[in-house]
């Protein structure tokens, strides 16, 4: 027996239906994008100021049992339904089949449908359901979030998430190409959908295989707006920065949100990231397989690092550069395409109400004052973050300090100098970054005369 983590996308208060009580509405979708399968659930509950359902994953021979709960804890109105958008990562190697089964704080149990492999080891959902149509009716804007890991798009992610018209998954990767290194492991692993990735070092043939993959990640983002009635589904995951021209070229009418930060104080937010992960998951570590660099990054003792220490090792500091500047291309790709929109970190820390709205607006969304205050009450930063206040920092969490500017308490004069140079030879465009201080003096000079 194993509890299976839900991961909850977005919850939405429904005042135009009505569900007796210990009774619900499930749909299920069985997602294959990229990597392993993932169950997309879309649950419709009744009023209740304390309501759990369980749904479980019993093996055929009875042996095994998984489950994932729904507890919901609010007052609503009087008549009110909630509407919970989740997926659960399914534990699928154990066992050749598994059955689904939803039970209720009432005792009710509901058999959903079975899970099974077929012949070519691709897992299918066999649903009681009526079979649900593969394209929700009516117009469907689809939009990709990426950027560099760190630079924000976890928090784009949050927001959009919050708008009762747009859902945003991830991180599905639906245009990510594997990493020369993870080729070969991908290739004994990956079930047969995924061919599509053998191309990465054959850069004649990716386009082809991107027009291919194309289809399905449409059919799968369409299927998941269907289920969650919105008529704007995104997904986040940083790499599709580096995909633009597969994802424009396959997806012509598809939009593009590129996330920006300080690429220092990306790469110290990295650096800590980075750190977590070699510490609890480091097999989720992007950084190389070079155990000098990983025990380097691991062993950094934040309580007594002096400015410089993080990054006295030249190698890590390029690294993280390098990192932070992922996607260059798509500030030249905006100044021709009016489907990529820039959002700086920075713009939602000092002007988050008309960056957010902005943001709504490039998707086609309106975003009215209560709207703009409910988004704000569940993505500032005490709320990501468990109470703290920005700038109180807490090195373990994934939302560290949420300021701008933090790089100059970890790094010295000469590493900023360095780091300028080397960022402003990648990419001209972050110029604005660290000229923003020379260009403000003469404004302030010029508003005194």
């Amino acid at each position: 027996m194993a509890f299976i983590p839900l991961r909850i996308l977005k919850t939405r208060l429904l005042t135009n239906q009505v569900i007796a009580a210990g009774d619900f509405k499930l749909d299920l979708r069985l997602m294959q994008p990229a990597f392993e399968p993932f169950l997309f659930m879309s649950a419709v509950l009744p009023n209740s100021s304390n309501l759990i359902c369980s749904l479980q994953f019993r093996s055929d021979d009875l042996a095994d049992y998984h489950y994932c709960n729904f507890v919901f804890i609010q007052s609503l109105p009087e008549s009110a339904c909630v509407q919970i958008v989740a997926v659960a990562d399914l534990p699928l190697s154990a066992h050749a089949g598994w059955n689904l089964i939803m039970i209720t704080q009432t005792g009710k149990e509901k058999n959903l449908g079975r899970l099974y492999r077929d012949a070519y080891g691709v897992w299918n959902l066999e649903s009681i359901r009526v079979k649900l149509p593969d394209q929700k009716q009516g117009p469907i804007q689809l939009v990709f979030i990426g950027g560099a890991p760190k630079s924000g798009t976890t928090w784009v992610e949050k927001i959009a998430n919050q708008h009762p018209d747009m859902l945003a998954t991830g991180e599905n990767n639906l245009f990510a190409w594997p990493s020369p290194d993870g080729l070969a492991a991908l290739m004994e692993s990956a079930p047969p959908p995924y061919y599509s990735f053998a191309v990465q070092q054959n850069t004649p043939f990716r386009t082809q295989a991107a027009m291919c993959y194309a289809g399905r990640a449409e059919r799968v983002l369409r299927q998941i707006a269907m289920i969650a009635d919105v008529c704007v589904i995104a997904d986040k995951s940083p790499a599709y920065c580096s995909s633009l021209p597969e994802i424009f070229l396959t997806l012509p009418d598809s939009k593009y949100i590129h996330c920006v930060r300080h690429p220092l104080d990306v790469a110290v937010s990295r650096f800590f990231h980075e750190r977590n992960l070699l510490i609890d998951r480091p097999e989720l570590s992007l950084l190389p397989q070079d155990r000098r660099l990983r025990d380097y990054v691991r062993q950094f003792e934040n309580s007594k690092a002096k400015p410089g220490d993080m990054f006295k090792n030249i190698e890590i500091l390029d690294l993280m550069i390098d990192s932070a500047l992922e996607g260059c291309g798509a500030f030249s790709m905006a100044q021709k395409c009016h489907n990529i929109y820039i959002i700086k970190y920075e713009d939602l820390l000092n002007n988050y109400g008309a960056t957010v709205r902005s943001l709504f607006q490039f998707c086609g969304l309106e975003v009215d004052d209560n709207l703009l205050e409910i988004i704000n009450q569940h993505t500032h930063f005490a709320a990501l973050s468990g109470g703290r206040d920005a700038g109180d920092d807490d090195p373990t969490h994934f939302f560290r300090k949420g300021i701008a500017g933090d790089h100059k308490n970890y790094m010295t004069k000469s590493q900023i100098e360095y780091a300028r140079r080397r960022t402003l030879l990648r990419c001209e465009w972050y110029r604005t970054y660290f000229e923003a201080k020379r260009r403000k003096t003469p404004r302030k000079a010029a508003a005194q005369e």
